[in-house]
Order: structure tokens, then sequence, then C-alpha cells
């Protein structure tokens, strides 16, 4: 009788250490980052992005994510590139596999780059504008992101119910 009791309580005990732990213990597990090369930082990851627009390869950011990308631009009042994220060496990476690399960038940059981008990365967001976009350029063309990126994106998104289609009515 008396080890059953023991055996209830430390059973209850467990239980409930479990159930605090999940809730306020333990950080949320990052399946999806985007983080700086240099440093590891994380831009950005699945919690900070409420939508993924495949049609145009647009991460929507949450109210948290907004905060999280003004962060990192340290500019008062002017945008500038030097206080930005803008030609940074990002990493993309979906459940620990790197997806691809790339750069942050800003269409007021004078500069060609080809490669994966980000952008735009000189821009503060607010809760209308929070869109960032990955793209592929080349030699000062915009063109599609390529296609095994794209899927990856669109699986992870899809499976987290995050990955929208904009339908646009002319």
């Amino acid at each position: 009788m008396i080890r059953v009791s023991i055996f209830l309580i430390a059973a209850a005990f467990l239980i409930t250490a479990a159930l605090i732990m999940g809730i306020v213990g333990y950080p949320q597990e990052d399946n999806f980052v985007i983080s700086l090369t240099d440093s590891g930082e994380i831009v950005l990851s699945e919690h900070e992005i409420q939508a993924y627009h495949n049609d145009d390869n647009a991460f929507i950011l949450n109210e948290n994510g907004i905060k999280k990308w003004n962060s990192f631009l340290t500019y008062q009042t002017v945008p500038k590139l030097a206080d930005s994220l803008f030609s940074r060496e990002f990493v993309l990476k979906i459940e620990g596999q790197e997806i691809c690399k790339g750069e942050f960038w800003s269409y007021a940059s004078s500069t060609s780059f080809s490669g994966v981008v980000i952008l735009d990365s000189l821009f503060k967001l607010d809760t209308e504008h929070n869109t960032l976009w990955i793209k592929s350029f080349s030699m000062n063309s915009n063109t599609s992101l390529d296609a095994a990126i794209s899927s990856e994106l669109i699986s992870f998104f899809e499976k987290r119910n995050l990955q929208k289609q904009i339908f646009l009515f002319y």
C-alpha cells in the first residue's frame, strides 16, 4: 500500500514537472532558421513567420518577427545600408539541413550580386509592411528561385499550415 502511494505521488510529481517544463521551461525547437553566417545569430525562425507565400517567395512576419527584424536595423531616422543587414551572409536551414546560403540585399544598392538574396534588408517593418522576399539574382536580373529551394520552403510551411497562395483577380 505504501509502495503504491509513493509510486502515485512520484508519478503525479513527474507529470506535473513535465507539464510545467513543457509550458515554460524549454525554448521551442527551431526547425526553420535563417541565421548570420559569421556569428550564427538567428535572424528569423518559423516562430516569427506568420505565413509563406509561394507565388512570390514572400515571408509574412508576425509581430515578434517584425520586432526581431527591426532589432537588426540600427539607424535612427534615415535608412543606411551600413546600419542594416545589407550584404551580410546568411544560411537558411530546415530541420538542421542547409537549404541555401545567400546575402541580405536591398534594391537601394547600386552594386550587383549573383545568388540567393533576402529583400529588402534596408527598411524597418511594421504591421502594414511585414514582408520579406527570398529571390535569386543573376548579374542584375531577377530570376526565379531555384526549384529545389522553393520546394523545400513550400513543403516545410505546408506541413505547418503556414503556406499560402496569393490569388490575384483582375
